[in-house]
């Protein structure tokens, strides 16, 4: 299925989250907007005084557009209807009176498997683990962006180690949380296909 969502932060080893770090998920935009809070005290400052100067200090955004590659529109791995989210991440990233970004930073993740990959099945595929039909193998039509992709966004490559599953961009390359923290971001929104698997 295709939609816009909020990413689950619930595990945090497996998703590169230091222990201590506080998330609250709320409403936002065209998209549910994760909020990644750094400090536990002011967060709560916020909520209980909404009248706080603090209230006025401009949230620093992310975009995240997930796995928007040609095999998950019209390949080997085609989300029914995948092409009507095209425009609307189109909308999301150059759609501004201004012209610029509405976001500090957007990301793109992406499969990038080796061919020979273990989630490739051998016979007919059975759309689980461990045997999917051969998908965004690395420098294919099949594995490049079906979105126009700004020159500046970073790149995320998940699924790169042969003998390894890997669904998640918080698993890839470069890792998305640390990103996300070296840029200041406060709020998520996050567009992509494959909520079921690749939007979690």
């Amino acid at each position: 299925s295709m939609a816009s969502g909020t990413i689950e932060l619930s595990e945090r080893e497996r998703l590169n989250i230091p222990d201590g770090e506080v998330t609250r998920y709320a409403s936002g935009g065209k998209a549910r907007a994760v909020t990644m809070m750094r400090g536990a005290q002011a967060d709560i400052h916020r909520q209980v005084n909404p009248e706080s100067k603090e209230q006025t200090v401009e949230k620093k955004r992310a975009l995240i557009v997930v796995d928007v590659q040609n095999d998950f529109v019209t390949g080997t791995l085609a989300v029914p209807d995948a092409e009507a989210i095209l425009p609307e991440i189109e909308k999301l990233v150059y759609d501004t009176p201004d012209g610029s970004y509405e976001y500090d930073l957007i990301v793109a993740t992406r499969d990038w498997h080796p061919a020979a990959h273990v989630s490739f099945a051998e016979g007919d595929p059975e759309y689980r683990d461990g045997s999917w039909p051969a998908h965004c193998v690395q420098d294919t039509e099949g594995a490049q962006f079906a979105w126009d992709v700004p020159a500046d966004a970073v790149i995320v490559s998940k699924g790169t180690d042969p003998a390894k599953e890997a669904y998640s961009g918080f698993t890839g390359d470069p890792l998305l949380y640390p990103l996300l923290r070296a840029h200041d971001i406060d709020e998520v929104d996050i567009v992509g296909l494959a909520t079921d698997y690749c939007v979690k």
